[in-house]
């Protein structure tokens, strides 16, 4: 469905459909205040053996490739300004809703604009794109001669908390408190001072 504007008007340019060129993914905003490194991406993810099972991808932050892309990507944090938006669009692009924070941190910023995304990539499991905070990996070595409670029994870290938001709205903070007064819990993030590398 596409978003009816007074301004908005159809690509004239065709999108390659071919299966020999890959999908060209256009961010049109920020990651929060984060610019897309669109040349590392390629060359460290996309163009790497075993780094990712998808390698016809490409990513770009060139507006001027607009016409030109599969999909375009929406951060809901990352700027969306109604008048900062494109002003054409292809009957076979995505627009793409992208977004790990609860509804009521994006329903301000994005509620006006019903009809306009195709898809989403949020933490929802019913989502078009699930972009989960985490993922099960199937480990090569498996534990094995020692049973589960001996096992962790031996373990120095019982149970970890990763939070960056210190002051959240269903005062999860305040669960963290209580736990600890029951089993150690490690904090790791702005909310304490133990710090996590991003890439961690």
């Amino acid at each position: 469905v596409l978003y009816q504007t007074q301004r908005s008007k159809i690509c004239q340019k065709k999108i390659n459909s071919t299966q020999e060129k890959p999908k060209l993914i256009l961010f049109w905003t920020k990651i929060f205040t984060n610019s897309i490194d669109a040349n590392y991406i390629n060359s460290h993810l996309f163009a790497s053996p075993g780094r990712c099972d998808i390698n016809r991808c490409k990513v770009t932050n060139n507006r001027q490739e607009l016409c030109a892309s599969d999909a375009v990507v929406f951060h809901a944090r990352g700027g969306i300004k109604m008048n900062d938006m494109p002003q054409e669009r292809s009957l076979h692009q995505r627009y793409v809703l992208l977004t790990k924070e609860p509804p009521y941190k994006t329903t301000a910023i994005v509620g006006h604009l019903n009809y306009f995304f195709n898809w989403t990539a949020t933490y929802r499991t019913d989502s078009d794109i699930a972009y989960r905070y985490f993922r099960w990996r199937r480990k090569d070595k498996i534990v094995t001669g020692a049973s589960p409670q001996s096992y962790l029994n031996n373990r120095q870290v019982r149970a970890a908390a990763m939070i960056s938001n210190c002051y959240s709205q269903n005062n999860r903070e305040h669960y963290i408190k209580r736990l600890s007064s029951v089993i150690p819990v490690t904090r790791i993030g702005h909310c304490s001072w133990n710090k996590c590398h991003k890439s961690f």
